[in-house]
């Protein structure tokens, strides 16, 4: 009778395991099974689930989820089965988790920790290559910000902040960027690569800087090297192109100076679009009263006339007779009757320059003498001209070669 009770308790445990929940140490259970602690405990009693012990990992693996301890071997301890190994449970908490605790290989346990990973990252997009790739795939809705970045920093030390502190140590034979940006061609708004707001501090001792560049000593490169570099369009481009443009708005209650640029170096260079032309301006300041001239050649200096009265009023040549010599500041120059004939500068060292010959209205006929074989040439009537008579006025410009005449 007693072996026909305990089969049939039996029947009805595996009933009861199968079709219900089984609880041991509680008539109430919540999940699969539910174990609840007793106390007191006996001696050698103790809470707890023991886990099958064996002294090796078995050879033939078991369902997925197996739970087993470990006793004898190189590294005793928890293993589950995956299905198709044994994995120790350790593992699973150092050396392989997605994050590490910053200077070890233990898995980061908490949100508070300092942590690191090796392997490429990316976030909101899946693309292979960067070490860490943040990606928008942007919808109605969705944020217009990639990546946003704020230093909260609010210590009253004097340190330096940064919103961004970027450092390429690569050592590759290719271009090295600091940054590259790429701003495509979609859309129809402005396309701007750079926006870059900075505002000052109230304090008058400090300044504000909006694009601050050092390159440093360029002493180990022979070739062209740029602080700032810019540049725009193309023989297909529409509009108006600045490849720099300056504005600087001062204030009406400050003397301070104001500039749209200031520059400072060993030369300064005004060129055409594809540099053929243009010319170096002087990097040093004139005396008063001279002029900036240039040679022909690209090259612009300043330049002393006889004096500022000389560029406007007329000169005479006074009470010489025979032949007179242009001086080669002279600009202007008032012929009298006592003089036979006129020798102007040679055109070919003063190209750009003008001189105005006016003859006293009753002078006899003048001769007029170039060098170097050169002539005055008549623009409008095509002929050379080598004579002023009385009452005539010529303006003449030097290309160079000879003198032109301009106006008369």
């Amino acid at each position: 009778m007693k072996k026909l009770l305990f089969t049939l308790n039996l029947l009805l445990l595996s009933y009861t395991a199968i079709n219900a929940q089984v609880g041991i140490g509680t008539t109430t259970p919540v999940t699969d099974l539910d174990i609840e602690s007793r106390t007191p405990l006996a001696i050698g009693e103790h809470n707890g689930v023991l886990i099958p012990r064996v002294t090796t990992i078995p050879a033939v693996i078991a369902p997925a989820g197996t739970l087993i301890y470990v006793t004898g071997g190189a590294t005793p301890g928890f293993y589950f089965s995956n299905g198709t190994a044994y994995v120790n449970v350790t593992d699973t908490l150092s050396g392989t988790g997605p994050f590490f605790e910053s200077g070890t290989t233990t898995a980061a346990s908490n949100n508070t920790q300092n942590i690191f990973r090796t392997g490429q990252t990316s976030l909101g997009e899946d693309l292979a290559g960067p070490q860490l790739y943040v990606g928008s795939t942007a919808v109605i809705g969705s944020p217009r910000t990639t990546v946003g970045v704020r230093n909260l920093n609010t210590s009253g030390a004097n340190l330096n902040t940064y919103s961004i502190d970027l450092n390429n140590l690569s050592s590759t034979t290719g271009t090295k960027y600091g940054i590259r940006n790429n701003v495509s061609s979609g859309g129809i708004g402005e396309h701007i690569g750079i926006e870059n707001t900075v505002f000052d501090s109230g304090f008058a001792s400090t300044s504000v800087t909006g694009i601050y560049s050092d390159v440093g000593a360029t002493a180990g490169t022979s070739n062209v090297n740029y602080g700032i570099r810019s540049e725009i369009g193309s023989a297909a481009s529409r509009g108006t192109n600045y490849a720099i443009y300056a504005y600087s708005q001062h204030g009406t209650t400050t003397s301070d100076p104001s500039y749209s640029g200031y520059f400072r170096g060993d030369q300064f260079a005004i060129r055409s679009e594809d540099d053929t032309d243009g010319y170096e301006m002087p990097t040093v300041d004139g005396t008063a009263s001279q002029v900036l001239t240039t040679d022909g050649s690209g090259v612009a200096s300043w330049e002393t006339p006889n004096s500022v009265s000389n560029i406007y009023d007329y000169a005479t040549t006074g009470i010489a007779t025979g032949t007179y010599a242009i001086p080669d500041n002279l600009r202007t120059l008032r012929v009298l009757n006592a003089v036979s004939a006129i020798t102007l500068p040679d055109p070919s060292a003063y190209m750009g320059r003008i001189i105005t010959i006016t003859s006293r209205s009753g002078n006899s006929l003048k001769i007029l003498n170039v060098p170097g074989g050169s002539t005055i040439f008549d623009d409008v009537t095509g002929s050379a001209i080598t004579t002023i008579n009385g009452g005539e006025r010529f303006t003449i410009h030097s290309d160079g070669n000879d003198w032109i005449v301009i106006a008369r």
